[in-house]
């Protein structure tokens, strides 16, 4: 389309761009357009951008145009040099804002011209080299004005540009590159701002085509990925932000040679891990010396650069997520986490909440979450090193690995059991029954929680039925008259024990009949009972258990109803209205009570108590405790329910009358005593 169209007038082009669905642009926009692009005519001087865009510069600043360009011209048409002294003067030098109006109308005209499908204009900013002489201003430039409006220019150049012959002209022959190279004042924190969008504002455009005119042939480098990472690690962020979406960008193209520049050569997934395990030693070191502060900051850094991690993980690519989950075991899940549950007891807090944040969705690649699973909980997790991570993702382990050993006095998994038995404090109890929940209901193969004896019950049936279908004595194939598979787990067969872990479960009613259950939070009583239902529970009914732990839980829940009964006797009113309370209540989400920072770094004041007895039991936790536990018997078979059933909170529909609560209560009470079993 000719220029001649272009001119036909302001009012035309007005009207035209009033149209439904096109982009406007104001007077002003079209004036400079029309000044730009009006020939020359006989008599008078040849307007040209060149002039006013040369203008900015400061006076006496050498300008360094490449070979072939264009030199600048004086509005009389004579070429303006330094060796030619004696010719007419440059034009005044417009002031900064006046540059950055010139640099928005520039900007506003091409993207405009390109959404109309008019190669005109962005021809003129070709043909007179305006782009080599940007990025010669952008180089002599010392006032970050200046620096702002070119940075500007570009990104609402590149945000909005949509023809593909453009970005292929802007990417190739290294001009992009050199753009990016040129260093500018990041003190300023605009002009950092404005530098990273442009980073993000490139990566955006990038395709398996395009990523390769970004590779500087000459020096063997990404500038786009090597200006990126040197404010990877930005105390601003927003800045983090953009940084992340650029490698994100680079990523997700997909292109081998990127991949291989990334991952093998700059090793970009090692040292991006051993930053998440520097933040793991510096959250152990705040918890050691109190600063709540600081450890509160460290915990968020950790659970960003986990997010960031998992955002990786979710782009798909095997050739991307291989490297960064051998690393990431490697280095963090066994050299620090791992390791950390045998150094002091805040090493070992912090070690077992962020396992449970990592397990519990942290990380949404299966086969890392099946590798710390098992490294962790397995019975041969003793022989786990940190050389076994890479093997286990078909990666090659790095040559500067840190070198572990797990400690002599048992594996993670004993270390673990030991702390829910005789742990320090009962913020560890907590924490460690948190790691357990975590696994048990991780998205993790079966086969995994099958070896570490975590694998729920629910599961456990649909396994025995597999084992009898494909078992070759048409005996023990199920017919449609026989009994449901029972999973009754015979002292004397060892396949059959292997299938729930029977000390684990013992361990766990060990805490709800410990006495120092009431200084415990009611978390810890509800993933005791949830684990319970997990481990035990096959919807309505649960597995035989051995006569130890069928008479431990026996004994018990019978302890908790005296408890109740004894709260009852002492405010009947009370009692019943916290039961009522607490039925009402919307079941609480365990897994994100699980991985919340209050677990770690719990308030510095909470009430405790101590030499309990059964005349001082404090009424809301013997309530809490004992509902939790009869919901978790109601569930595993063991009881039948006599209390109202609990609301669904997924639709809640209108309260009717509930029957009388006391007399449904006191049935419940009356059938614990008898101990139907």
């Amino acid at each position: 389309m000719s220029l001649q169209w272009l001119l036909r007038g302001a009012s035309d082009l007005l009207h035209l761009s009033g149209e439904v669905g096109s982009p406007t642009v104001d007077r002003h926009s079209f004036d400079f357009l029309r000044r730009a692009v009006t020939p020359h005519m006989p008599g008078r001087a040849a307007p040209s951008l060149e002039p006013k865009i040369r203008a900015a510069l400061p006076v006496g600043a050498a300008l360094a145009v490449p070979a072939g360009a264009p030199q600048p011209s004086s509005p009389s048409g004579a070429t303006v040099t330094a060796a030619n002294p004696g010719s007419a003067p440059p034009p005044a030098a417009p002031t900064p804002a006046e540059f950055a109006m010139h640099m928005r109308d520039l900007a506003e005209v091409l993207v405009w011209s390109d959404n109309r499908n008019l190669d005109d204009c962005f021809a003129f900013f070709i043909e007179k080299r305006i782009h080599q002489v940007l990025l010669a201003i952008l180089r002599d430039a010392t006032d970050d004005d200046v620096v702002l409006a070119i940075l500007r220019f570009f990104n609402v150049f590149l945000e909005s540009v949509k023809s593909g012959n453009i970005m292929y002209f802007m990417l190739s022959n290294n001009y992009i590159n050199e753009v990016i190279a040129v260093p500018v004042n990041v003190e300023n924190e605009e002009v950092l701002s404005y530098f990273v969008t442009l980073l993000k504002n490139i990566s955006n455009k990038l395709n398996s085509k395009t990523v390769q005119l970004l590779f500087d042939q000459q020096h063997r480098s990404y500038p786009l990925f090597s200006q990126a990472m040197l404010y990877h690690h930005h105390q601003e962020p927003m800045i983090r932000i953009g940084v992340r979406t650029v490698i994100l960008n680079l990523l997700k193209v997909n292109d081998p040679p990127t991949l291989g520049f990334v991952v093998h050569e700059k090793f970009y997934f090692v040292s991006l891990v051993d930053y998440v395990a520097s933040l793991v030693v510096s959250l152990c070191a705040s918890m050691d010396s109190k600063r709540r502060d600081d450890a509160q900051e460290q915990l968020d850094s950790f659970v960003e650069y986990l997010e960031y991690l998992n955002e990786i993980f979710s782009l798909g690519i095997e050739n991307a997520s291989r490297p960064l989950a051998a690393a990431f075991t490697e280095r963090v899940v066994v050299a620090t986490l791992i390791q950390g549950l045998f150094r002091s007891a805040e090493s070992k807090r912090v070690s077992l909440h962020l396992l449970s944040k990592i397990i519990c969705g942290g990380i949404a690649y299966r086969p890392l979450t099946d590798f710390a699973i098992e490294a962790v909980f397995s019975s041969h997790s003793s022989s786990i090193g940190p050389r076994a991570a890479p093997s286990a993702f078909g990666a090659q382990p790095v040559s500067q690995a840190p070198t572990a050993s797990f400690s002599s006095s048992g594996s993670p998994r004993v270390c673990i059991w030991e702390s829910l038995g005789s742990a320090p404090d009962d913020s560890q109890i907590l924490l460690a029954l948190g790691l357990l929940f975590s696994a048990v209901t991780a998205q993790a193969s079966h086969h995994v929680l099958l070896s570490s004896q975590l694998l729920p019950a629910r599961l456990q049936k649909t396994k025995k039925l597999l084992d009898s279908l494909v078992s070759s004595d048409p005996s023990e194939q199920p017919t449609l008259a026989s009994r449901p598979l029972a999973l009754s787990p015979n002292p004397g067969n060892a396949a059959s024990r292997q299938l729930c872990d029977f000390a684990l479960i013992n361990r766990l009613i060990s805490i709800l009949a410990a006495e120092a259950v009431f200084r415990y939070t009611e978390l810890t009583s509800l993933l005791v009972c949830e684990l319970l239902v997990e481990l035990l529970g096959l919807g309505g009914s649960c597995i035989e258990l051995p006569e130890e732990t069928l008479g431990l839980l026996k004994s018990t829940f019978t302890q908790w109803s005296t408890r109740l009964k004894t709260a009852l006797d002492a405010d009947p009113s009370g009692c019943m209205e916290l039961l009522e309370f607490q039925m009402a209540r919307p079941p609480m989400d365990l897994a994100a009570a699980v991985t919340s920072g209050l677990c770690l770094i719990t308030p510095q004041k909470r009430p405790t108590y101590s030499e309990l007895s059964a005349s001082s039991i404090p009424l809301g936790v013997s309530v809490k405790i004992w509902l939790s536990f009869y919901q978790c018997m109601c569930k595993l078979g063991l009881r039948k329910s006599a209390l109202p059933t609990p609301l669904d909170w997924e639709s809640v529909p209108a309260l009717d009358a509930w029957p009388d609560l006391s007399r449904r209560l006191c049935n419940a009470f009356e059938t614990s005593k008898t101990a139907i079993f």
